[in-house]
C-alpha cells in the first residue's frame, strides 16, 4: 500500500512540475522567394524583391522577428517591411527599416500581442547592389498563474 501511495505521490509531483515548465522558444528560419516566383531567393541583385512568409499556428502572445540584410557589393539601398494579414492576401505594413550603405542592416521586429495569423518580410532594393537576406522568428505564449 505504501508503494502505491508513494508512486501516486511521485506521479502527482511530476505532473505539477511539468505543468509549471515553460517551453523554450527556438528560432524558426524564414524562407524567401522572389516576388513573382516560388524559387528560393537569398541573394538580391540591383532593383530586386524578396518575400519571406510564415504562418502562426495556435495562440501566441508575442512574435519576434530578426531580419538581416548583408552587403556583398555595390551601394545598399531599399526598404525592409514587416507586414501582417488575416487572410494571407491583403497585407498591412506594421514596421519598416530603410537600409543604408553599411555591411549589415539588422532589425528586430516585436509584435505583442500578435494580432495576425500571417506575417511576411518584404524587402525591395532600390540601388545598384548585391545583398543577401536572412530572417527568423520566435513565438511565445504568456502563461498566467
Amino acid at each position: 500500500m505504501k508503494k502505491i501511495l508513494s508512486f501516486i505521490l511521485m506521479i502527482s509531483v511530476c505532473t505539477i512540475a511539468a505543468n509549471n515548465l515553460k517551453a523554450q522558444a527556438v528560432p524558426a528560419p524564414i524562407s524567401f522567394t522572389g516576388a513573382s516566383s516560388s524559387t528560393v531567393k537569398t541573394t538580391l541583385t540591383n532593383t530586386d524583391t524578396a518575400i519571406g512568409k510564415f504562418v502562426l499556428l495556435g495562440n501566441n502572445d508575442y512574435v519576434t522577428i530578426e531580419a538581416n540584410v548583408n552587403k556583398v557589393s555595390g551601394t545598399i539601398g531599399g526598404t525592409l517591411y514587416l507586414q501582417g494579414s488575416l487572410s494571407g492576401t491583403s497585407w498591412n505594413t506594421l514596421d519598416s527599416l530603410v537600409t543604408s550603405n553599411q555591411a549589415l542592416n539588422s532589425k528586430w521586429f516585436k509584435q505583442s500581442p500578435s494580432y495576425y495569423y500571417f506575417y511576411r518580410i518584404y524587402y525591395a532594393t532600390s540601388t545598384t547592389q548585391v545583398s543577401t537576406i536572412n530572417a527568423s522568428y520566435v513565438t511565445r505564449r504568456i502563461y498566467k498563474q
